[in-house]
């Protein structure tokens, strides 16, 4: 009896600091942490989902096969944060100096020899107004883009993505966002737009299939940490996490084991999780 009151002692002990660490931990984790934007798709056009099959289920499957190639610029067992600063510029960048060419190109062209009323003269003038306004565009756009942001926020079960042009960066809950295919199958997040246009998530495996597993494993916050070396540093303070709360059960099926990363953490999730 009485050890058995020690070890209710001592379990309840080590929830009781692991929130208090968390609560602690809440200020170094804050930079990486977003307010809700969207939790529904509002005006989303189903006959998309149906047209490129897009919609991924949120379900752990095998990947074998797939290289587990990790790029992101802050890794660990709460946040993955990607620094699309060189990302959201390249594509401004290629339209800005393209348009920049031609209408150097159209003005010595010419510009100073316009018949208006020659068909093929106007509609060079045309193209010519065209390329000036998207360079004036992406001018203004370059000089006025807001910070984007890709955060896989594990801990609280948020997945933040850039929006279109200057929208506000899009946060949602995992379970709220849909996921699928690109017409070129790749795989990405739909953005809640009426558009559905969607944002392609680089994770290991980037076609829909495997990429969704990966990253259903990874925001999986009661399983351990996918199979990446780059993980390995995170990996015993995700297990003590897991083991304080419990061992609660997976948050979503799995056609496949999710073993821990040794044979003596696994003992302890099967007597004290059942799992």
């Amino acid at each position: 009896m009485l050890l058995q009151n020690t070890i209710k002692r001592a379990i309840l002990f080590n929830r009781l600091l692991y929130v208090f660490c968390e609560y602690l931990e809440l200020k170094t984790s804050k930079p990486f942490r977003r307010p809700i934007t969207h939790t529904k798709y509002v005006g989303y056009i189903k006959w998309l989902e149906d047209y490129f099959n897009r919609k991924c289920p949120k379900r752990i499957r095998p990947m074998s096969g797939i290289g587990y190639s990790i790029t992101y610029k802050h890794i660990n067992d709460e946040f993955m944060v990607d620094d699309l600063r060189k990302e959201s510029k390249d594509g401004p960048y290629i339209f800005f100096w393209g348009a920049l060419g031609i209408v150097i190109l159209s003005s010595l062209g010419f510009i100073h020899d316009i018949d208006l009323n020659d068909g093929g003269t106007l509609f060079a003038l045309g193209v010519y107004v065209f390329f000036w306004l998207l360079f004036l565009f992406m001018l203004i756009y370059l000089l006025t883009k807001p910070k984007k942001e890709l955060i896989l926020n594990r801990r609280d079960g948020t997945i933040t993505i850039p929006s279109i042009l200057w929208g506000e960066n899009i946060t949602m809950k995992f379970d709220d966002m849909i996921f699928g295919a690109t017409y070129n199958f790749l795989f990405g997040a739909v953005r809640p737009h009426w558009t559905g246009y969607t944002y392609i998530i680089a994770v290991p495996g980037s076609l829909a299939g495997p990429g969704m597993s990966w990253l259903t494993w990874y925001m999986d916050k009661n399983c351990p940490l996918p199979p990446d070396e780059v993980f390995d540093p995170f990996r015993q303070k995700d297990f003590e996490r897991i083991k304080a709360e419990g061992f609660p059960p997976p948050l979503y099926p799995s056609d496949m084991p999710t073993y821990e990363a040794n044979y003596q953490q696994q003992s302890e999730r099967t007597r004290i999780g059942g799992w």
